[in-house]
């Protein structure tokens, strides 16, 4: 099992935040990792360990 950290709280409370708990929502790494503060690459992997 893979161990929570910070940068996944960070990419849970983005989707959350836009309406993800409710529905799909559709978004681009590029995007995500914008509004994190992340590259697109770490935006990736993110979504793919949660």
């Amino acid at each position: 099992m893979t161990e929570l950290k910070i940068q996944h709280l960070l990419t849970l409370s983005y989707l959350l935040s836009k309406g993800a708990k409710y529905n799909y929502v559709t978004l681009t790494s590029s995007s995500l990792g914008k509004n994190i503060h992340k590259s697109q690459q770490a935006a990736s992997k993110h979504l793919l360990e949660l």
